[in-house]
């Protein structure tokens, strides 16, 4: 799993090839990709497989390579279990998200440009 980047993986898992690997899937995760792509996905052994699968269509080499991504939403407490909490404004993915598209079209104000910098330059250093 050594993606040639100081962090967050340590690259300790050299000796199993990243295609053979699961995505790991929590509540967060299950949450966030269900809201980016309007697809269910259950938190039990077939959610895995039907995540896994579908980022094996994209990534054949490395399925697990978006784990990281897809969890720091609700990590970052932006992404919450009711939708209308959540901070789509401040997620960088709202863009892509079909729930988070919904969500800023209803926002009456959204956030100052100058907070939303602040906001993606915290998430890029909480990215190493």
């Amino acid at each position: 799993m050594d993606r040639k980047r100081p962090a967050p993986d340590l690259g300790i898992w050299k000796f199993i090839n990243k295609a053979h690997l699961y995505f790991p899937l929590d509540e967060g995760v299950a949450r966030v990709f269900t809201r980016l792509t309007g697809t269910k996905i259950k938190k039990n052994w077939n959610g895995v497989l039907q995540i896994t699968k579908y980022f094996r269509k994209i990534n054949p080499k490395d399925p697990t390579k978006y784990d990281f991504i897809l969890s720091r939403p609700t990590i970052l407490d932006i992404c919450k279990k009711k939708p209308e909490e959540s901070d789509c404004d401040a997620c960088f993915l709202n863009k892509y998200c079909k729930t988070g598209k919904q969500i800023m079209k209803y926002l009456k104000t959204p956030i100052v440009p100058e907070t939303k910098v602040l906001l993606l330059c915290e998430l890029a250093c909480a990215c190493f």
